[in-house]
């Protein structure tokens, strides 16, 4: 991917800034860095952090992808977790307003970016909307957007129960009686989940690994994966299977 800047400084919250393996410096002392630290705090930082984006991990794993491995081997090899893979290869595949937004800095988390594309699948007009506007872009801006989408045309990604009108004999006197199902009962009901920027469905009748996890299946590849039940960022959707 091609990075796009303006040239101007970002905030970065520190949780999302990863050390460089190839960081030729291998110790620090202690002495030296709290006397940076108490320059910092009485100067302040007068030359800005250079941070490079970490998008050649979704190259990498691309490449593994092409020469035929899967996403939990993969995850395997990088000594990672399968939603890691999932997530940063889904970023191989960003319309070109999402990798531009990735790319320049102004949506730095990957979740969001997943999230967005997601969103974009099914709403292209309300996410570039979002992203023409001036506002911060980040996970409460994307609830909000999901919100008002879902409020704007009744549905996310939901199906509408119609009620089936079924005749039967009547055994008694011969005639036929309409018999109309309950519409407020669901023979099965699938529950939607959003999941590390992925649409997916809980599958509760399987165990999974850990008491604090759950099975789940992707929407669009099919792949299923026991995930942490905090993890999963919100539901989407309960409809008829």
């Amino acid at each position: 991917m091609k990075h796009v800047t303006s040239g101007k400084p970002l905030r970065i919250p520190l949780v999302q800034i990863k050390e460089d393996p190839d960081q030729p410096r291998k110790f620090f002392d202690d002495e030296k860095i709290k006397e940076l630290a108490n320059s910092i705090l009485e100067r302040g930082v007068k030359t800005p952090i250079s941070l490079h984006p970490d998008d050649e991990v979704a190259d990498v794993i691309g490449r593994l992808l092409s020469n035929g491995l899967k996403k939990n081997e993969i995850a395997t090899k990088m000594g990672k977790s399968n939603s890691f893979v999932s997530q940063h290869s889904a970023l191989l595949d960003l319309p070109d307003q999402l990798a531009e937004a990735f790319n320049s800095g102004r949506v730095v988390d990957v979740t969001v970016i997943n999230e967005l594309n997601a969103l974009y699948k099914k709403h292209p007009d309300g996410v570039n909307d979002l992203l023409r506007s001036n506002d911060e872009i980040t996970r409460t801006a994307v609830k909000n957007l999901k919100e008002f989408l879902k409020s704007d045309d009744g549905h996310f990604d939901d199906e509408t129960e119609t009620t089936k009108d079924e005749n039967s004999a009547d055994n008694k006197n011969g005639r036929e009686k309409e018999k109309t199902e309950d519409p407020s009962k669901l023979k099965k009901a699938i529950v939607q989940i959003m999941y590390q920027g992925q649409l997916a469905r809980l599958i509760l009748n399987k165990r999974a690994h850990n008491a604090d996890e759950v099975w789940i299946k992707f929407e669009e590849s099919g792949e299923t994966e026991s995930v942490p039940c905090v993890e999963i960022s919100s539901i989407v959707a309960i409809i008829e299977g």
